[in-house]
């Protein structure tokens, strides 16, 4: 069963490229992680936080929006960092 940590008080990471994660786990050194949320889209340009007035405009946005909704409605399609980190099992 996934528990996002992220639901429950582990705080956004701020990463090296200008971006937010949503935890430290997230920016982890294996690949995978960062793999899956380049597709996801956290790394667009436009989700910089040089580029956006606020962090809730960042966290308002379509991607982080999306990421959220899955890890409650479809947890199974959860990336594979939130279900090593995450996860009862």
């Amino acid at each position: 069963m996934l528990k996002p940590k992220c639901h429950t008080g582990k705080g956004i990471a701020y990463v090296s490229s200008g971006h937010l994660l949503p935890c430290c786990w997230c920016d982890s050194l294996h690949p995978k992680p960062k793999e899956e949320f380049v597709k996801l889209g956290f790394f667009f340009e436009d989700l910089k936080l040089e580029n956006n007035d606020t962090i809730e405009d960042i966290l308002l946005s379509d991607v982080w929006i999306d990421f959220h909704k899955k890890l409650i409605e479809t947890p199974e399609e959860a990336t594979w960092v939130c279900k090593k980190n995450c996860s009862d099992d």
